[in-house]
């Protein structure tokens, strides 16, 4: 009887002792837009930014967002990231050209639309990878024939004002958290790479005849969510009290066995 009491109180102990481990969670979102000379970055925001503008491709960019700081949180806590998001916003337009080189007819097409390759970097090495897609364009468009008398002399029909925007996501966890730590003052690098458009569409009147170029510019933006946990710090004492009673339950225990 002695031993069950003896062993409920240390129980009790163990909770209100280990009990300051139980966490709260919360999360952390910076945002930045992604700027390229002559633009000069901008620090990160707290808020939602606007829209980003949007250049010519390719192009390379770097984007700073604070680190995360395991010391912001109330005295006698500490902050344990989770996990990072790392979510990838683009805008994108473009205008696509057409070309026959059929001299004999005119060719119809539909899905007209340029594709932007895009890349985001965490300092983790963390890969965002999407494509900004503008359009496509709806069907009815006809590229005429050239009609001029010479091969490879192509007519050209411009599909204009093609406009997309997306979202790219991914999750950190695990090992590559330990690179997003900091002091609160330092930042952290996220670089991001718009590669080169490409063009096409579907020809419906057979193939071979038509070919696609045209301009695509885009934009891009990034949020980056810090998700933790607020653990509170056990007192040194509290492990004294808890190591010195678990210690207790030991002998006691030892000494009942031997009897």
């Amino acid at each position: 009887m002695k031993t069950n009491m003896i062993r409920r109180v240390l129980g009790g102990l163990a909770v209100a002792v280990l009990g300051s481990s139980l966490a709260n969670a919360s999360s952390i979102t910076w945002y930045n837009n992604i700027f390229i000379p002559p633009d000069s970055p901008t620090s990160a925001s707290s808020s939602p930014v606007g829209a980003p503008n949007q250049y010519s491709t390719p192009y390379t960019a770097t984007v700073t967002i604070p680190t995360f700081d395991p010391s912001t949180g109330n005295p006698g806590t500490t902050n344990q990231l989770t996990s990072v998001e790392i979510v990838l916003n683009w805008v994108a337009s473009g205008s696509v050209n057409v070309f026959n080189f059929d001299q004999s007819s005119g060719h119809s097409f539909t899905a007209a639309q340029s594709s932007v390759p895009l890349t985001i970097t965490g300092p983790d090495g963390t890969v965002v990878n999407t494509t900004a897609i503008t359009g496509p364009s709806g069907p009815g468009f006809v590229a005429a024939a050239p009609n001029c008398g010479f091969p490879l002399c192509a007519s050209e029909t411009t599909v204009s004002g093609l406009t997309g925007s997306g979202t790219a996501n991914n999750n950190v966890v695990g090992a590559g958290l330990n690179s997003y730590y900091g002091n609160g003052i330092t930042t952290l690098s996220f670089n991001y790479t718009s590669g080169n458009a490409t063009y096409g569409g579907t020809e419906t009147g057979g193939s071979g005849h038509l070919a696609f170029g045209g301009t695509g510019i885009d934009g891009a933006g990034i949020q980056v969510t810090y998700n933790y946990v607020t653990v509170p710090t056990p007192e040194p004492g509290s492990f004294l009290v808890l190591g010195s009673a678990l210690l207790g339950l030991g002998v006691l225990i030892r000494k009942r066995n031997k009897a």
